[in-house]
């Protein structure tokens, strides 16, 4: 998370949207500093604010799900920088276990598609970003960089760098094959909705009401537990 008590912002770093770039170019350049852990959310903010820091404006950022998932699937067929074969301290055994499926059966994203993403997906965005000033979409980076700058009052230093930008990556609408396509709705759809994201123009069908009631579900449980659970901040890395 970053936070500038000069400027009067806050940017809580949902994980797969340029949240490395932005971050670095905050700090380097509109008076930004790290507080809490890089994807502290904005409860876990609130908990150690100031009066007047939980006044500041707050932006996040989100993305198209059908591209997300293709992008951690490159990435894990990729090795991407290394990161699992050294198993960084950050790489969950989750992960490890997608990346070991991929790099040993040769997976293609089909078969990672069905078998790790069986109920609708659901992050954090359903916690708190509707209650934040501007966020900004992945696919419209640079020109809502531009404006999210605009909006803390100060002037666009340069175009966002591109950071850890995923190598040899083909567009994501090639890896849904029809047959993938009814699921991709079933499992994206509730999240894409709630952001407003639509599925390309030649798919079939809309969201199965049956996957709008599973998410409800899985959102109102996780977002529960996301309420409860405890957080402890070192004093040094506190607003």
């Amino acid at each position: 998370m970053i936070i500038s008590d000069k400027h009067k912002y806050v940017f809580v770093e949902l994980p797969q949207t340029a949240t490395t770039a932005i971050s670095q170019e905050l700090r380097d350049h509109y008076g930004g500093r790290v507080v809490l852990h890089k994807h502290s959310n904005y409860r876990q903010y609130l908990k150690y604010a100031s009066p007047e820091q939980k006044k500041y404006f707050v932006f996040s950022g989100v993305r198209n799900p059908l591209d997300e998932a293709v992008t951690s699937y490159t990435k894990y067929k990729q090795d991407h920088r290394s990161n699992y074969s050294r198993k960084m301290a950050w790489v969950s055994r989750a992960k490890l276990r997608r990346f070991k499926y991929i790099t040993e059966r040769n997976a293609t994203f089909s078969e990672f598609l069905f078998r790790f993403y069986r109920l609708p997906v659901e992050n954090w965005s359903s916690l708190d970003h509707h209650r934040f000033d501007f966020v900004y979409r992945l696919e419209n980076i640079q020109d809502d960089f531009a404006e999210l700058i605009r909006r803390i009052g100060l002037e666009l230093v340069r175009p966002l760098p591109i950071l850890h930008k995923t190598k040899d990556k083909e567009s994501w609408q090639s890896y849904y094959t029809p047959e993938t396509r009814r699921h991709a709705r079933f499992v994206f759809g509730p999240l894409m909705e709630q952001w407003g994201y639509g599925f390309p123009p030649d798919w079939d069908g809309g969201v199965p009401l049956s996957s709008k009631a599973i998410y409800r579900t899985v959102r109102t449980v996780k977002n529960l537990g996301r309420r409860l659970r405890p957080t402890y901040i070192s004093p040094e890395r506190r607003p």
